[in-house]
């Protein structure tokens, strides 16, 4: 059985989803077949990135470990690390849909947002 906080992180990454293809929605049935999991992808990583903001802002951007009895110290966290990760795979993936040829209404929508 999913949480509550699951269900509100589904719940956002559709709204995501959903406002992702609402831009790119006269690119054609052909393409947005093809486009669909880009679309996805972005909208999960959106609110993966907004997650990993909230944990960064709450713990901060390092922590400490312990390797045996005399190694221990302080290094990046997992949570910096995860969000450096997912933020080049986010603007990438924007930027591939981003470059699709669509209406210039579309690319001024896409400029907006």
């Amino acid at each position: 059985m999913e949480s509550k906080k699951e269900l509100a992180i589904e719940v956002r990454i559709k709204k995501e989803y959903n406002k992702l293809k609402r831009l790119y929605k006269n690119i054609g049935k052909e393409k947005m077949s093809l486009v669909d999991g880009l679309i996805q992808n972005a909208a999960f990583m959106k609110i993966t990135l907004d997650e990993l903001q909230i944990e960064i802002n709450e713990n901060g951007v390092t922590e400490e470990y312990v390797h045996g009895k005399n190694q221990n110290g302080v290094k990046q966290s997992s949570a910096i690390q995860a969000y450096n990760a997912t933020i080049k795979n986010y603007t990438a993936t924007i930027k591939q849909l981003d470059s699709l040829p669509c209406s210039q209404g579309d690319k001024d929508d896409l400029n907006d947002f």
